[in-house]
């Protein structure tokens, strides 16, 4: 859904965009705004075969600006930044400034040399440090490790052999994982988001706070200014600044109700799962960001208009009614009101959404078949293929 909102965005400005992806069923694809679409070795699998690809079709085909979306491919082109460029811009940091975003352990360290705010992290030098530290942490805890986004390979202890065996579980996937303390819930989920030029200086920022998410997915949220967001847009673009950041980028915060107080939880270093939000609230991050790119000197812009809700409804919201998200909070049955936008869903656009709800629907049913439809749920509560 972030490459559509991209896509709508450009396409709606008369902007001709291909659409690449490394599956033949891609949401973006059935876009009325899609030029065209490629399709290209899985980054992830064919790590080589995607560089020589890309490498190839740039030269054979003239683009002004390529926007990695995805993590993988992004971090591909980032350590590859200086030759791909001499085919066109490509406005991300490099390879060394994602990673100070990427990896939790340097964001947090730069966050902590910053004085900006953070729950108790541990970090782990040697995995025969934790038994020791399972003797004097309070606990519950969570066990993150130190790359990957939303709740991806989370696991949270609540005692001392919860915490030995869950951190060498995640350690087998992720070596030296943190150990962070659990906010405990009842404070909200903010995220601040914002566009910097080559300077590091603000081109356009944008706050929302989440009501419900499924792993790391946002599936309703408000657009917002009050007294939290004042506070950690500036404690994020302090951040930022510290990291040398170039393009797009999302801060997430949560509230410790414990102290009211909001808590830096991690750099999201690209776009994020509700853009949709931003544009339609007046914010239009990729149409700036392919100004930004192209060198046009834009003008720093208002936070966009306050009130727009947002959406990812199916299967996303839906999963969160069934209890597979957090608590649901907010009203759930309000669909038709001007100030409510959807990820997908989109009256002058209804292809994708078709597209997504038969994938859905295709998806569960193979998964019954192989007696795994409880696996296919645990898939999508940790925030994965949702539309």
């Amino acid at each position: 859904r972030i490459s559509l909102a991209i896509a709508r965005s450009l396409g709606g400005k008369g902007i001709e965009v291909t659409v690449g992806g490394s599956a033949n069923v891609c949401l973006t694809r059935f876009s009325k705004y899609c030029k065209r679409f490629v399709q290209y070795p899985s980054p992830r699998k064919y790590p080589e075969q995607f560089l020589w690809w890309l490498r190839n079709h740039l030269k054979r085909n003239h683009y002004d600006v390529l926007f990695p979306v995805d993590d993988v491919p992004r971090l591909i082109i980032s350590k590859n930044k200086t030759e791909l460029s001499e085919f066109c811009k490509i406005p991300i940091p490099d390879f060394g400034t994602i990673m100070k975003a990427r990896d939790k352990r340097r964001a947090l360290e730069i966050a902590l040399r910053h004085d900006i705010p953070c729950p108790k992290t541990f970090f782990v030098e040697d995995i025969d440090e934790v038994k020791d530290l399972s003797k004097k942490i309070d606990f519950p805890v969570v066990i993150k490790p130190r790359e990957g986004s939303g709740a991806q390979g989370l696991m949270y202890a609540g005692n001392a052999r919860e915490l030995l065996s869950r951190y060498l579980a995640v350690h087998k996937h992720c070596e030296l994982p943190l150990i962070q303390d659990l906010i405990p819930p009842g404070g909200p989920k903010y995220s601040f988001a914002c566009l910097l030029d080559d300077a590091s200086s603000p081109v356009a920022k944008f706050s929302q706070v989440a009501f419900r998410w499924i792993g790391g997915s946002t599936t309703f949220s408000l657009a917002i200014r009050d007294r939290f967001t004042v506070i950690i847009e500036r404690l994020s673009m302090k951040l930022l600044k510290a990291m040398g950041w170039y393009g797009v980028a999302e801060v997430e915060w949560l509230i410790d109700p414990r102290d009211n107080k909001p808590k830096f939880l991690e750099v999201n270093p690209r776009f994020w799962s509700w853009v949709q939000l931003a544009v339609s609230s007046g914010v239009d991050f990729p149409y700036l960001l392919y100004r930004v790119a192209l060198g046009e000197k834009v003008q720093p812009g208002v936070g966009g208009e306050i009130g727009m809700k947002f959406r990812g409804l199916f299967p996303g919201d839906i999963l969160v009614l069934l209890g597979l998200g957090n608590k649901v909070k907010g009203d759930f049955s309000h669909f038709h009101n001007r100030k409510t936008i959807y990820a997908v869903l989109s009256k002058d656009d209804p292809k994708p959404a078709f597209i997504s709800v038969m994938s859905f629907a295709i998806s569960m049913m193979k998964s019954l078949m192989r007696g795994e439809i409880q696996h296919w749920f645990l898939q999508r509560s940790h925030g994965r293929n949702l539309g």
